[in-house]
């Protein structure tokens, strides 16, 4: 393996060390350290410290209503990071056993421990009984992604240059399937299609990444900022850690994407940063390798994706002339004051392309980055495509158009309960001006009449 940035040679160096001083037959030795040391990984803790990295930063991204951007559980981390060591010796248990959890989490202690002693993250104890002690980013967090120049194939994850044809990994099952359910073969379809990176937007993101990222720490005066602070520092190595996994696949004529499925048949990609599922900024560079000749068709769905990613806002009284449908109305029964151009109706996002034409193909000609709008880089990819087709007569297209649902899960729920109600709400009923599920609830509780909630 080639030489570490110094920041994470210094973390590895710490793991070295105890690895080095342990003894496997005292009791009282490190527990993770015994373990790397009986089963012949010491040569490997350099890219066990790597993906270590990687795996906090994966756990900092991920926000819900118990944990905000740049902080994560300790069990959780321990655990991912154990058993990414655990698994990359050679080590084999069951999943479900009380002593192999407690031999992930103990190895993966060890390289948390590394990172609080280096003063990279720290921890906060449990604020209840049942939870449990939590990383956060420290100041120094943002020196890892700096520090990040360097990356080779090897440590890109589910990322190759042959099509994936072994199976598709069902979550928590130890073997592959291929061909046994439809949901499996679609995976393994979607594991043969071939990628490339989209290098002008990969090149325009890199020059203006100051745009998305900030290296200027925010003043902590209460928890609002303290949660902003947490959040850049995580933004900033995130960025770091995209920017140079997509240098490397844009070194690949073209790749193959891994992916993995949970019991309901909802499909994960492999590599948690420069991937189709991912930020804008990550699934905004990545392009079809195999392109397809431009239809009528085709332009109206790729007008309708460009006008999406910009996503201008009107206010009520602002609205523009050329629409068709009557957002007026709409906005003043729901008791809106405003409405964005993903919930105009599929022609009025067409024509608010064609109104604002000249200019997106300037921006794709000049490679112009608009950070206002919602997805900036897609938006930037669009251009590109728009700028290739009117001004250069390439009529060959290589972009993904994507089309999101809309509250995915209440979508199943209805269309399974073949609830009209619920469809109307969610997209799956006839309707000109489409119904917003979550304005609508939030209406419903407002009117409850209860003192708990008032």
């Amino acid at each position: 393996m080639e030489t570490l940035p110094l920041s994470l040679e210094i973390l590895a160096e710490h793991i070295k060390n105890k690895v080095k001083r342990c003894n496997p037959n005292t009791p009282k030795s490190n527990w993770g350290a015994r373990l790397i040391k009986q089963n012949g990984g010491q040569d490997l803790i350099d890219d066990f410290m790597f993906s270590a990295v990687e795996i906090i930063e994966l756990l900092f991204e991920y926000n819900n209503e118990k944990r905000d951007a740049g902080s994560a559980s300790l069990t959780m981390a321990s655990m991912s990071i154990g058993e990414m060591v655990l698994s990359g010796m050679g080590v084999e248990g069951d999943k479900k056993k009380k002593a192999y959890l407690i031999d992930q989490i103990r190895t993966g202690d060890l390289f948390v421990e590394a990172l609080v002693k280096q003063g990279y993250v720290y921890l906060e104890p449990p604020v209840t009984f049942n939870t449990c002690y939590t990383i956060h980013a420290d100041d120094k967090w943002t020196e890892i992604g700096r520090s990040l120049l360097e990356y080779d194939e090897s440590k890109l994850w589910g990322t190759h240059k042959t099509p994936v044809t072994d199976g598709v990994l069902i979550k928590g099952e130890e073997t592959k399937r291929s061909q046994e359910t439809v949901w499996c073969r679609s995976a393994m379809k979607l594991m043969q299609v071939p990628w490339t990176i989209n290098k002008p937007v990969y090149e325009a993101l890199v020059a203006s990444k100051d745009m998305f990222v900030s290296e200027e720490p925010i003043k902590v005066v209460d928890s609002y900022t303290k949660k902003l602070e947490q959040r850049r520092r995580s933004k900033c190595v995130e960025m770091h850690f995209d920017i140079i996994k997509t240098e490397v696949m844009a070194r690949m004529e073209k790749f193959y994407v891994e992916v993995e499925l949970d019991y309901r048949g909802r499909v994960y990609v492999k590599e948690p940063f420069s991937n189709f599922q991912g930020s804008d900024w990550s699934r905004g560079t990545m392009m079809f390798h195999e392109g397809k000749e431009m239809t009528p068709e085709g332009e109206y769905w790729l007008a309708v994706h460009t006008a999406s990613c910009y996503n201008e806002s009107y206010d009520i009284d602002e609205l523009p002339d050329w629409t068709e449908a009557d957002y007026h109305s709409h906005l003043k029964s729901e008791g809106l004051d405003s409405i964005s151009v993903d919930k105009f109706t599929l022609d009025d996002r067409v024509r608010w392309f064609n109104e604002n034409k000249d200019w997106i193909c300037d921006a794709g000609r000049d490679k112009t980055i608009y950070p206002n709008c919602e997805k900036p880089i897609s938006f930037l990819a669009a251009c590109i495509e728009w700028h290739k087709l009117l001004d250069l007569g390439i009529t060959v297209s290589h972009l993904p158009v994507s089309i999101d649902g809309s509250n995915n899960g209440w979508q199943h729920l209805g269309a399974m309960s073949k609830d009209t109600r619920t469809g109307k709400l969610v997209g799956l009923v006839a309707q000109e001006i489409q119904q917003d599920f979550y304005v609508t609830t939030a209406k419903q509780l407002m009117e409850i009449d209860d003192p708990k909630l008032n």
